[in-house]
């Protein structure tokens, strides 16, 4: 009869312990099995939580047909953005080609005045979607990341998580950074080009127009994707652009371009018309 089965009562101090002790060694491996079976679970729940954590943020971050909207970005948020890019237009451009009427050199030149501020948003553009890349270049040396095309979440979880912090960083504190240099770079590129404009460098109008341009740009380029303006098309399309009233009703080959169309880069839906002479 196997000592397992014997009554203690019968089994000696010897075979009592040897009993206690394998039951101890059950104990053991259930307890062991057990713990592995709990860190599993915390697992799970720790990867749940993390796509929980992803659903909310992109429910967040939802751009065409977007519901939800960060709040705390306030002027920053992208319908804010697209609205000022808008107001751009309609309120600011009118304004500073009234500034520009006052200059001498430039009088009866409507159609250059109208390039000369289409060229500050399309520069606006240029140099902020250039200053971004220069600085997330310099951030990715430090932080020794490899390129965003060249890693994938999949196989680099942590380097994607920090590209993603990054972009939140920038979109979340818009406010701080110091345009200053993106404004003057726009302004000379502007000023150096058209030189035999003298009365350009001392439009006050111009400048606070300009310093507005690069603001709106630098909002609309941090977000991820970037809004993107388009000013190549040659063929007039609704959806895409409208009218400048001295137009040609009839026509549909586009001979100047006087504001850019602003696209989402996620859906690519035109967001803002263009504003186009036919």
């Amino acid at each position: 009869m196997d000592d397992s089965t014997q009554p203690l009562s019968l089994l000696t101090t010897q075979e009592k312990i040897a009993l206690l002790e394998q039951e101890v060694q059950s104990l053991k491996e259930a307890l062991a099995k057990s713990m592995d079976t709990i860190g599993q679970l915390q697992e799970q729940e720790k990867l749940l939580r993390e796509r929980l954590a992803d659903q909310v943020h992109n429910q967040f971050t939802m751009r065409s047909g977007q519901v939800f909207e960060d709040l705390n970005l306030g002027a920053h948020r992208p319908t804010s953005l697209i609205s000022a890019y808008h107001d751009l237009y309609r309120e600011g451009r009118v304004d500073t080609l009234d500034a520009l009427d006052e200059i001498p050199e430039l009088h009866g030149l409507d159609i250059l005045k109208m390039k000369i501020l289409f060229s500050v948003v399309v520069l606006a553009f240029r140099c902020v979607q250039q200053k971004i890349l220069d600085l997330k270049s310099q951030l990715r040396h430090l932080l020794c990341l490899p390129e965003p095309e060249i890693s994938d979440r999949d196989s680099d979880p942590l380097s994607a998580d920090m590209e993603q912090y990054i972009n939140q960083y920038f979109i979340k504190s818009a406010d701080r950074y110091n345009l200053t240099s993106v404004i003057h770079e726009v302004s000379e590129s502007i000023c150096s080009t058209l030189y035999e404009y003298p009365g350009l460098k001392t439009c006050s109008q111009l400048k606070d127009y300009t310093e507005l341009a690069v603001k709106i740009a630098w909002g609309l380029s941090i977000q991820n994707p970037p809004y993107l303006i388009m000013y190549e098309s040659r063929k007039f399309q609704p959806h895409y652009h409208t009218r400048f009233h001295t137009s040609d009703s009839d026509l549909d080959e586009i001979k100047s371009f006087l504001w850019p169309f602003l696209i989402d880069g996620h859906s690519g839906e035109c967001v803002a018309k263009g504003v186009v002479i036919t």
